[in-house]
């Protein structure tokens, strides 16, 4: 783990392979982006947080323009930047799935506002919940759509050492998360929640 002006993270997960639970949030990133937006390929992408790179190689495939923006130069991204620091580029559309709480909620709402000012028209990101799943399951039923049973509980703590915050910890809600963005000049376009993890879809008003 590193440490560099309040953000955490790390790179030693990216050379392992990950899980199937893993595999199936990036489905979820791309349905977000692909499926649920209207994007256009002619949208200048910018992502914050390469990961293991997938989504902007699958991006790219599609014939999207991307650029991936990391501070950690072991996961070789376009940009090396600090997006608590330094000046984000410009873009039309700024991903960021599962960034944010790797770093203060201060410092968040703060490149929320940044985003928000440099005419950034849409945000995609996701959140996770701090939440402890003792068993899920997704079934499709006929004329009611997808279905799902998710039991578990609260966590009163925040169990990942990497994150600043989750959502349900200090009064941080997917509500609060919504008027912030709104009093930003953000409106949600598509919310929703998939086993620990909120995904956002906004838009600038």
């Amino acid at each position: 783990m590193k440490n560099s002006s309040e953000i955490t993270f790390s790179h030693e997960w990216i050379y392992k392979l990950e899980n199937k639970g893993h595999w199936t949030l990036y489905w979820h990133q791309l349905n977000l982006i692909l499926n649920k937006s209207g994007l256009s390929k002619d949208a200048k992408i910018i992502e914050i947080g390469v990961g293991s790179g997938l989504t902007s190689s699958y991006l790219r495939r599609k014939g999207y323009q991307v650029t991936t923006l990391d501070i950690d130069e072991n996961k070789n991204p376009d940009i090396q930047a600090n997006i608590i620091e330094d000046e984000l580029p410009g873009a039309d559309v700024y991903l960021a799935f599962e960034i944010f709480e790797h770093i203060p909620f201060e410092s968040a709402k703060k490149v929320w506002k940044e985003l928000a000012e440099n005419k950034v028209d849409k945000l995609f990101f996701s959140i996770p919940h701090a939440y402890k799943t003792y068993f899920f399951a997704e079934y499709y039923l006929p004329k009611l759509g997808r279905k799902t049973i998710h039991i578990g509980r609260k966590r009163n703590y925040i169990h990942t050492k990497n994150h600043h915050w989750e959502l349900g910890i200090n009064h941080i809600t997917t509500e609060s998360i919504k008027q912030i963005l709104s009093e930003t000049g953000y409106t949600i376009d598509y919310s929703y929640r998939y086993r620990n993890h909120h995904f956002f879809a906004a838009s600038l008003s």
